[in-house]
């Protein structure tokens, strides 16, 4: 699973790194960048969850491996570990014990995450709520400006903002409706909760903080774009930023972290520097060449199988039906078959009884779609396939 977990991380950061490329083409141009991200994000996770199907669905050898063959020398009577006793090795514990922080870890932050839209909701209940500046508003302690909620989204604004002045409270108005025209509470709440699904991923957390900037760089420019005076507006920028409390990633608001809040006022200020026609069609290039790495980079399996298991005896031993159901992972007794002949599986140690190894040759086990799209319904159990030498 850690190789597995190193894979989904490069690719992310492949797709972060073309999405940089593209956003810096778009802001040239004055174009929205915040799409770009928030395709990177849903790609990258798509990705991810592709190779987890895909891991699930193709068939699979006792090895692990896509319809490996397994020599009989190397595959004695007790193949199966449900007939012994088999203490897991260091690695399938390490990966054990990622998978229980990894599911831990998603629940702390969805629970945190959804937990504090909820507490943020309650405080909002005792909240006034007044018209400013033509826009249906609520008005907090020192929370805010932000936006507020995600179906039904409120612009919140702090008591102490009133102290800034009539035209800086209808500026901060105009940004966050911005927002709420736009659909960025949608947009944030979901690239957060995606992220939330792999919170292990730094490449994914990276691309979530790039794609908040991305929405309040667009919020700016199309500000800007109304009508509003660049000097006026960086200087409340400016003014408001030591002011506002810290808020969550996954909410809109006029005031973002220093880091943030300084390459807002660079743009607003510098603006960025439209690229040539080469440089512009390197950068295209160069982001369809890393998108293609990320698609084509083939994901390591999570684990092996440990199904598998190397003993003595000479006769093949298949373990009950339950325990063969719960190896082969299908939905009723598997399909068995010898040389491409069915067994009957209602009883099948007696089916298998006296075949020996030395004349087994490999043995294959076909799980899921596959299965039953080679065999019908009769594979919903999946197939084990056994082999014979030829004469």
């Amino acid at each position: 699973m850690t190789a597995w977990m190193l894979w989904a991380v490069a690719i992310t950061a492949l797709l972060g790194a073309a999405a940089h490329l593209l956003e810096s083409v778009l802001l040239g141009r004055e174009r929205p960048g915040r799409w770009v991200w928030a395709v990177a994000i849903i790609g990258a996770i798509g990705i991810q969850a592709w190779a987890l199907l895909a891991e699930n669905l193709q068939p699979r050898s006792v090895t692990g491996g896509v319809e490996a063959r397994v020599p009989a020398e190397s595959a004695a009577s007790d193949w199966w570990n449900g007939i012994g006793v088999r203490l897991p090795s260091l690695p399938e514990q390490l990966d054990a014990l990622v998978g229980a922080l990894w599911l831990a870890a998603s629940l702390v932050l969805l629970v945190g995450l959804i937990g504090g839209f909820w507490r943020l909701r309650r405080r909002a209940k005792a909240w006034p709520r007044c018209q400013v500046a033509g826009h249906d508003v609520l008005i907090s302690e020192n929370f805010g400006p932000a936006l507020l909620g995600i179906l039904t989204p409120r612009i919140v604004l702090p008591q102490w903002l009133s102290e800034q002045g009539h035209d800086a409270v209808a500026l901060v108005c105009l940004h966050e409706a911005e927002h709420r025209k736009a659909g960025d509470t949608w947009l944030l709440a979901g690239a957060a909760l995606l992220v939330a699904l792999l919170p292990w991923n730094a490449a994914l957390w990276w691309q979530l903080m790039r794609l908040r900037a991305a929405i309040e760089l667009d919020c700016d420019r199309r500000v800007i774009a109304g009508g509003v005076q660049t000097s006026r507006y960086a200087g409340l920028l400016l003014n408001l930023g030591a002011d506002s409390e810290q808020l969550s990633v996954a909410i809109p608001a006029f005031v973002q972290p220093p880091t943030l809040l300084e390459r807002r006022l660079t743009m607003l200020i510098i603006g960025v520097r439209r690229k040539g026609p080469v440089a512009t069609l390197v950068s295209v290039a160069a982001t369809a060449l890393l998108g293609m790495a990320a698609c084509e980079a083939s994901a390591p399996a999570l684990a092996p199988d440990p199904s598998f298991d190397v003993a003595a005896s000479r006769s093949i031993q298949l373990p009950s039906g339950e325990e063969l159901q719960r190896i082969v992972g299908g939905r009723g007794a598997p399909l068995i078959l010898v040389d491409g002949e069915r067994l009957d599986t209602r009883d099948p140690d007696l089916a298998l009884e006296g075949l020996d190894r030395d004349d087994v040759e490999s043995i294959e086990v076909i799980k899921g779609p596959a299965a039953i799209e080679l065999y019908g319904a009769d594979a919903l159990g999946g197939v084990i396939r056994i082999n014979l030498k030829r004469d």
